[in-house]
């Protein structure tokens, strides 16, 4: 009795006990909760990052893109029986092709840039979460919400894509995106943003969250923003467009506009609430408590809500065509993730400071453990990995001393091995 009582003090406002102790079985069993998929995740990719062939269909293509910028060759020119380019932007290649120059046609150039970019965009969620919500706990549990969604993209954190550079950038964007600093700062999430983009072109789309903004606090800063964005994107893409005789244009913007739209407008929606539940819920909630408040302006000055609610459109849209793969969800894997812990402090402030106090943060941990078991069981796939077998390992490596030992030139195209 004597021992309870001197874990706990009276609340004078109250007059009810809160409990101080530390709430350590639940800090643990968050940490716990939270390192299983960030661990799975890891060793998979360790796995997958030296295999010397395709992860994915498309990945050997991206490479040889690459290798034509290490080269000198030109990204976007007419077609030819053996090349023609992807209809995405150049940023990815760029980079990829100046580590090439570095160190050789590998698949683990490519892939090294994929991770770097997934891991600066965990400590984005990290940085930005635990600013708000003032909990490194929160801040983890909001990073293993997105790491446990490399399944649901079908493992396309680690791969030659350029999907990683451009969200981490993008969300490099919104992240400096501070209506509250001098004007020349605007600059920085122009300049992000319009990297981005030449990224990959979705990147575009990510503009209105980010003026908006801007444009509740000061118009001159929306338009050192837009000015930025608009400048270095157009520019770089009527001269890149010049360059090449208008196939970069015809590349990247006419073969994706003659992409049929298949009817699954409803799977698509189910596919996003069903891998997310508690993290939705958490933003809905928030969004119902500022919009019932009328707290309109802080509702529409919220980068991250802003951001969510454009990822969910953009991975909604990009996911309907036929050849929208799962990748298309990386944007609202992101948003979900963060805007989930950014919005509690919304929903706090509308308790009474009191209640929350009584409330106890043991329980509310207990509550928050709950909550991720729950978030982390629905997004089940995050272990359905895809990892090379050593057998798988030592035939490929067999295939590529085989062919070195031929003489003259051989063509291999794409090919897909199955993963266990």
């Amino acid at each position: 009795m004597s021992d309870d009582l001197e874990a706990a003090t009276i609340d004078e406002d109250t007059a009810t006990f809160v409990d101080t102790r530390s709430p350590i079985w639940p800090t643990i069993l968050i940490l716990i909760l939270a390192s299983i998929p960030v661990l799975v995740v890891a060793r998979t990719m360790a796995a997958r990052f030296f295999y010397p062939f395709d992860l994915e269909w498309i990945e050997g293509h991206m490479l040889s893109m690459a290798a034509r910028v290490a080269e000198g060759k030109a990204l976007y020119a007419r077609p030819e029986v053996d090349y023609i380019p992807a209809p995405y932007f150049p940023l990815y290649f760029f980079v990829t092709g100046g580590l090439i120059k570095i160190f050789g046609v590998k698949y683990w150039v490519g892939r090294l840039l994929s991770i770097a970019c997934t891991v600066g965009i965990c400590s984005a969620i990290y940085r930005n979460v635990r600013q708000r919500s003032e909990s490194g706990l929160v801040a983890y549990a909001c990073v293993a919400v997105f790491v446990a969604s490399y399944g649901l993209t079908r493992t396309w954190f680690d791969l030659v894509r350029v999907d990683m550079l451009a969200i981490f950038l993008l969300v490099l964007a919104y992240e400096h995106t501070r209506p509250d600093r001098d004007l020349i700062y605007a600059v920085i999430p122009g300049i992000f943003l319009a990297l981005s983009a030449l990224a990959k072109q979705n990147g575009i789309l990510f503009y209105p969250g980010i003026a908006l903004v801007y444009l509740l606090v000061d118009w001159r800063k929306a338009a050192v923003f837009t000015g930025t964005f608009a400048g270095l994107f157009g520019g770089f893409c009527a001269v890149y467009n010049a360059m090449t005789d208008g196939w970069f244009w015809k590349y990247t913007f006419g073969l994706v506009k003659a992409t049929p739209m298949p009817h699954r407008l409803l799977t698509v929606h189910a596919k996003i609430f069903s891998n997310f539940p508690i993290a939705m819920l958490v933003v809905l909630i928030a969004c119902f408590t500022l919009l019932s408040r009328r707290r309109f302006r802080e509702f529409f000055s919220d980068k991250w809500l802003a951001f969510f609610g454009i990822a969910y459109v953009v991975s909604y849209y990009f996911r309907l065509p036929a050849g929208g793969a799962r990748n298309a969800l990386i944007p609202i894997c992101v948003g979900a993730a963060i805007a989930a812990g950014t919005s509690l402090p919304h929903i706090a402030r509308s308790f009474d400071p009191k209640s929350i106090r009584s409330f106890g943060k043991a329980n509310a941990l207990w509550i928050l453990a709950a909550a991720l078991s729950v978030q982390l069981v629905t997004q089940a796939q995050w272990y359905k990995y895809s990892r090379p077998t050593p057998e798988q390992t030592a035939n490929a490596e067999r295939l590529i001393k085989t062919l070195e030992d031929l003489d003259g030139t051989y063509y291999m195209p794409s090919n897909v091995v199955p993963m266990k």
